[in-house]
């Protein structure tokens, strides 16, 4: 199966995400959480500049959408 991420940029997934009715933030940490499998929120933060709220919030919807998993 070919990987989604090897034929569009991240740039260009994450307009097509916001397209797709996913926030800003919601867009970045699915993108991140695909790039880095096993990651921590805290992780994200620091990365993503966004705050522990919201993306714990982003995550949470992304849950709920069934794009992501939680470990625990």
């Amino acid at each position: 199966m070919l990987n989604i991420f090897c034929m569009f940029s991240l740039d260009r997934l994450k307009s097509i995400l916001i397209r797709a009715s996913l926030s800003e933030a919601e867009a970045d940490l699915y993108l991140f959480i695909k790039s880095n499998p096993g990651t921590s929120i805290a992780d994200s933060c620091k990365i993503l500049k966004y705050g522990k709220s919201t993306l714990y919030r982003a995550f949470e919807n992304l849950k709920a959408l069934e794009l992501v998993v939680s470990k625990s």
